[in-house]
């Protein structure tokens, strides 16, 4: 279930320490949203995103572990930990599945 939040124009919330939403305008059923996040945080509208059909995470994680598995120059341990630090733990925990 989806947290809903009440807000007025004008008024804002948080999404963590860096995400924050305002709420810029309401013209009738049109809700115009202000987003202050970092530049690398890619922001799209829900049917920008299923056009795009964009990789889940899960998938992506298991291409970098197929990656890895051809690049048998790296120990696994190695290997693991790096993408530990990289944040794709889905991926590290896929890589000990494997071998």
């Amino acid at each position: 279930m989806a947290l809903v939040i009440a807000r007025k124009p004008r008024q804002e919330f948080t999404i963590g320490p860096d995400i924050k939403i305002g709420i810029h305008s309401i013209h009738g059923n049109v809700v115009r949203l202000a987003i202050d996040a970092p530049k690398d945080l890619r922001i799209l509208r829900t049917e920008v995103h299923g056009a795009l059909n964009l990789p889940s995470q899960e998938e992506k994680d298991k291409a970098v572990a197929t990656a890895i598995l051809k690049a048998p120059e790296f120990s696994k341990s190695v290997v693991s930990t790096l993408l530990r630090e990289l944040g794709y733990e889905q991926a590290a925990k896929a890589l000990f599945e494997t071998i």
